[in-house]
Parts: C-alpha cells; sequence; structure tokens
C-alpha cells in the first residue's frame, strides 16, 4: 500500500514530494530481501522516472534516485536489472560530452556527493533542510576536498579523433605510457562510418596499451542514431561479430563478451539499438 501510493505521487506537480517519494522508494532497498526482491521492478522503475524528470534543474531527483539505485542494485537479482542497462547509459550520456575547465561543463558534485554519503560513509543523502549551519559547512568542506582529490588525480584531458593517427596526441603531456588498461565507453560507434573504420579505432586505441595490458570496450549493438535532447546523432551499427574480430585483429586475446537484449519501450524513440555489450581482453606479447 505504502509503495503504490509513493509511485502514484511521482508525477506529483510538486518537485519537494517527488523527491521525498524517490528518496522512501529506494530505501525500500534496506529492508528486508523478500521485500525487495516483490518490489524490484516498480522501484527501479521509480528510480528511471526520477533520473528522466525533466523538471530538475538542480538535479536533486536525479542524485535521489541514483542513491536509490545504488541500493536496489546490490540486492536484486540480475534479471530484474538488465533491462535498465541501456537507461542509465541513454541518461548519463550527455554527460560525457563537457570537459573539466569549460565554462558551461557538467557539474560532477552530485555524483561526488553519493560516492562520499553512500559508499564513503555508508549514510543516506542529506536533506539539507534538516542540517545545522555547521553540518552544512562540514560536508562541503568533505565534498570539496573529494572533488579537488579528483582533479588531482586527472592527469591530462586530451582531444581524441578516430580520424587521425594517432588518434589521441600524448606528445608533451605528462602521463607514463604505454597504458596498463585503455578503456572506451559508448564512444567508436558514434564516430566511425564503417567497419574497417572501426577496426582501425580499436587498433589505434591498442597502440596505447602495454604488452599483456587489457583493453576494455562497451557500446551498444545494431544502433543507427541516438537523440541526446532534440539533437538527432549518428551511430554505425555494430555486430558482435564485428566487435570481436575488431579486438581480434589488433592483438587482443579475448577473454569475456557480455551482450545485454532488450531496450524498454520508454526509450525506443531515444535510440534504436538492441543490446548493450561489455567486451575485454588482454593484448597479446607478440604484438
Amino acid at each position: 500500500m505504502i509503495v503504490a501510493n509513493m509511485m502514484g505521487r511521482l508525477v506529483d506537480s510538486d518537485h519537494v514530494v517527488r523527491k521525498y517519494c524517490i528518496r522512501g522508494l529506494g530505501n525500500v532497498g534496506n529492508t528486508h530481501e523478500t521485500l525487495v526482491q516483490k518490489h524490484s521492478t516498480t522501484i527501479l522503475s521509480a528510480m528511471m522516472t526520477g533520473m528522466d524528470d525533466r523538471d530538475d534543474p538542480e538535479c536533486d531527483l536525479t542524485l535521489e534516485a541514483m542513491a536509490g539505485l545504488s541500493k536496489i542494485l546490490a540486492v536484486v537479482d540480475e534479471s530484474n536489472v538488465r533491462h535498465i542497462f541501456i537507461n542509465i547509459c541513454l541518461r548519463i550520456r550527455p554527460c560525457f560530452v563537457k570537459i573539466a575547465g569549460d565554462p558551461d561543463a557538467h557539474d560532477w558534485m552530485p555524483l561526488i556527493k553519493i560516492a562520499v554519503l553512500e559508499l564513503e560513509q555508508g549514510r543516506g543523502i542529506v536533506d539539507g533542510s534538516s542540517e545545522s549551519s555547521a553540518d552544512k559547512e562540514k560536508l562541503e568542506r568533505v565534498l570539496n576536498a573529494a572533488a579537488n582529490e579528483v582533479k588531482r588525480k586527472i592527469k591530462s584531458i586530451v582531444p581524441c579523433d578516430v580520424n587521425k593517427a594517432p588518434i589521441v596526441q600524448l606528445d608533451g603531456v605528462d602521463v607514463a605510457k604505454p597504458f596498463d588498461v585503455v578503456s572506451t565507453s559508448l564512444c567508436l560507434e558514434s564516430c566511425v562510418s564503417s567497419e574497417a573504420h572501426y577496426k582501425s579505432g580499436v587498433a589505434e586505441l591498442c597502440k596505447f596499451l602495454k604488452r599483456n595490458g587489457y583493453l576494455f570496450m562497451n557500446g551498444v549493438l545494431e544502433e543507427t542514431y541516438y537523440y541526446v535532447g532534440k539533437e538527432k546523432f549518428h551511430s554505425f551499427p555494430l555486430t558482435e561479430k564485428m566487435v570481436k574480430a575488431a579486438m581480434i585483429k589488433a592483438g587482443i586475446e579475448i577473454e569475456k563478451f557480455a551482450a545485454i537484449p532488450g531496450i524498454p519501450v520508454d526509450h525506443t524513440e531515444l535510440t534504436d539499438a538492441t543490446d548493450i555489450f561489455y567486451i575485454y581482453g588482454r593484448k597479446s606479447v607478440e604484438k
């Protein structure tokens, strides 16, 4: 009854009401596992609704929804989670098109707040209205320190262009290379124009790997377009065969490939992808 009532208020006109409904539903993740499993599909749907709320200028609802997801995903069966992976990737995809230092750059502080409060301190997201001034100042210092630590560990941000060789210019950049791990996420399929072009891009990435280093890639299959807001973008329709062939040709010994099928009906207008995939492997010592 309580879960049903909170679900019904997710469309309330009051931003604060929606926020607390999402928080309450997310807190079901702290209850008995049987109860979580019973309502998992409903709650996951509610969290995605919160992440998609358009009337969320300060990212409050997105923050609450992601905090709730962190609780639910820790206990639900994998079969109840697969269908939302693409949703989550689509929701956060625009965040990766901006870089630090740009005055219009995405504000990552909400995610840093989740990491500090949910993961490091093991407590829920703090409601600002219930905190004392001293607590708010202390939290702000902790969050700023975490943000500065992230910035300190980022050695450099450099352009990447798959139409050039090398695709990343690291001359003069103060980083150790080649690397132990190179990863790419939801990127190459949006940049290449053919299978040969894709294989070339993967091969160029592998040039930055040490021998026995790992290449990790995740992306989508059979996608020809996707939307970010009202803007439509091209995507090259990859297949599992193409992805594996590109890794092998680049000298990567594949250790795992996984494809998660299906895309929710409410996102079929945003993309025509059929699956999201993950693949990783180790660079051959002979390369």
